[in-house]
């Protein structure tokens, strides 16, 4: 099974933003941290119940977001079908 994967634009514009913020932190290293959160996102097309519940979100009733870690930072996703 494949599942379609796409960005919402606040997500796109937080992936830029965080790697302008490595890239002024750490030139060399600028995109490692976006590349693993890409890589993970790009493994949600064939797996995407991997993550796990958020949290906050539970005790809300919401249970239809998942999260993946990369820290420090998280990715928080919806399947919207299987």
């Amino acid at each position: 099974m494949t599942c379609e994967v796409s960005l919402t634009k606040d997500a796109e514009r937080d992936l830029e933003e965080i790697y302008f913020y490595t890239e002024h932190d750490s030139p060399a290293s600028a995109g490692y941290v976006p590349d693993r959160l890409i890589r993970a996102t790009d493994a949600l097309t064939t797996t995407p119940d991997r993550g796990s519940y958020v949290d906050e979100l539970r005790p809300l009733g919401i249970s239809e977001y998942r999260q993946v870690l990369i820290k420090p930072y998280r990715l928080i996703y919806r399947v919207h079908a299987k």
